[in-house]
């Protein structure tokens, strides 16, 4: 499956996330905040951030 392909999946909840960070802090370097998101992670790539519940399967790294 293509790189692409597989980062939209995962976002869409189609497919599960390698990884799940929850509670990073993000910050926003356009508006210079700094907030609490989870975080879901596709090979080496950010594939979604917010409410990832839907990006977890079994196989799903949970990071805390």
């Amino acid at each position: 499956m293509k790189e692409r392909q597989k980062l939209i999946d995962v976002a869409m909840g189609r497919d599960k996330a390698d990884a799940v960070v929850r509670g990073a802090n993000l910050v926003n370097v356009h508006t210079h905040e700094i907030y609490k998101a989870d975080v879901a992670i596709s090979g080496s790539r950010i594939a979604y951030v917010g409410d990832v519940r839907h990006t977890i399967g079994s196989l799903t790294e949970i990071w805390l």
